[in-house]
């Protein structure tokens, strides 16, 4: 999972970074999971997208000279098969919390 959601997005920024003009821009797709973890055994995915968090702010200083902008969009629920198991709980623990 690390090589997966961590690295791949590392080495991505850095080869993007290489080969984008200057004012360029560089999209991370990671989860709200990095700072809410919605099911009991998502400790490591969560801490995956925790750790784009902070290369993407990285990245995003580390290319500001060049006018490239970094972002990390983290979307919530989503219905697929992986989460269709815990579709009623997240339904109430994320969305009756949170509005």
């Amino acid at each position: 999972m690390v090589a997966i959601n961590v690295r791949a997005a590392f080495v991505g920024i850095q080869a993007a970074a290489q080969e984008m003009n200057d004012g360029g821009r560089i999209v991370i797709i990671g989860s709200i999971t990095a700072i809410r973890t919605a099911v009991p055994g998502a400790s490591v995915y969560s801490m995956t997208k925790a750790a784009l968090v902070g290369l993407v702010r990285g990245a995003a200083i580390d290319l500001a000279p060049r006018a490239i902008t970094v972002n990390n969009v983290q979307p919530g629920p989503t219905a697929t098969d992986m989460s269709s198991a815990h579709a009623e709980w997240l339904r109430r623990s994320f969305f009756e919390t949170n509005g």
